[in-house]
């Protein structure tokens, strides 16, 4: 079974942020490291549900 890949217009998209922001947080490693293939980079589509389950833990222990 072939992982589910999101471009990043994708991420951009599902957490609500701009161009700029997603490359901060891939700049801060914020958020799980993309792949490339070729110039276009992608993310596992499990890995960024886990990172967005994560980040609503935190928000919720707060």
């Amino acid at each position: 079974m072939k992982p589910a890949l999101m471009s990043a217009e994708d991420v951009r998209t599902l957490t609500t942020v701009s161009p700029a922001t997603l490359d901060r947080w891939v700049k801060s490693e914020a958020i799980p490291a993309p792949i490339r293939i070729g110039r276009v980079r992608f993310w596992f589509v499990e890995e960024i549900n886990q990172w967005l389950t994560e980040k609503a833990a935190e928000r919720q222990v707060q």
